[in-house]
């Protein structure tokens, strides 16, 4: 099975090169023998220092791209003849959390998903939960309030908030209830192939990211948040693109480690 090609977002200054937060993981991935190119911020063409594109195939790394971007970017590079490892479908079934929240629904905080348009003060008051948990269909919705509601009228006014800042919600809302998590455990796996990873060699997986690989077979690689309850109970907090997933708690050498563990012919 030959090793794909790492394909890095650019540095929007300086288009051949790296984008700087990215630049630890290419240093990484070279000296593990991963040929490493750049995707410039327009998306329009792969820079590849000389080497040819068809018949290769690419995994990203780099920024979040939506859906619809995502598939600008798999025509993009079908139409130079390489392929993806993780394709456009696979790539919005991990990045949205409409894509795979029923496959793991009793593994997660239970979950309502509704349309983006959706009137949250109504909806929220059906629910009759005392807080609710406010994220669209990719992340929190990060603003001064936080991401907890603690009424329907709350709830409104936390998104007029983010959309003042974000300017849109992507996707739609995805409305969960609240758990007592411990913070301070929350841990990302990541899972290539079926194969779940801990950032840590020789730790063991947790059963919860065993059975979450075993379960969603959606896509070839994607992260794993897990969380503790207060109560001792491992819970998902969410799955994301393996391939815009920051490495956190993950050293660039040993996420470097994992694919050529995975492509020994890098």
């Amino acid at each position: 099975m030959a090793a794909p090609s790492i394909l890095f977002s650019a540095d929007e200054l300086n288009p051949a090169r790296v984008d700087e937060p990215f630049e630890p993981q290419a240093a990484a991935l070279r000296q593990a023998g991963f040929r490493c190119w750049v995707l410039p911020p327009q998306r329009d063409r792969l820079v590849t220092r000389g080497d040819t594109v068809a018949g290769t195939e690419i995994l990203f790394r780099g920024w979040m791209m939506t859906p619809t971007e995502y598939l600008a970017f798999e025509a993009m590079c079908t139409a130079a003849g390489a392929a993806l490892v993780v394709n456009a479908q696979a790539y919005a079934a991990a990045h949205h959390i409409s894509g795979w929240l029923n496959t793991i629904s009793d593994l997660t905080p239970q979950t309502v998903l509704l349309p983006a348009g959706a009137d949250l003060r109504t909806e929220l008051g059906t629910l009759g939960w005392s807080q609710f948990f406010i994220k669209d269909f990719v992340k929190s919705l990060k603003t001064s309030r936080g991401s907890i509601a603690h009424s329907p009228d709350d709830a409104v006014a936390l998104v007029e908030e983010m959309l003042s800042y974000r300017g849109e919600i992507e996707g739609g809302f995805a409305i969960r209830q609240v758990e007592a998590f411990v913070p301070e455990t929350e841990r990302r796996y990541f899972v290539l192939d079926g194969r779940p990873h801990s950032p840590i060699v020789g730790e063991s997986i947790p059963p919860i990211v065993v059975e979450v690989a075993k379960r969603f077979t959606a896509s070839r690689f994607f992260s794993v948040d897990v969380v503790q309850t207060v109560e001792g109970r491992a819970r998902v907090v969410e799955i994301g693109d393996g391939q815009v997933s920051d490495l956190v708690g993950w050293a660039p050498e040993r996420f470097a480690a994992m694919l050529a563990e995975h492509w020994p012919a890098a």
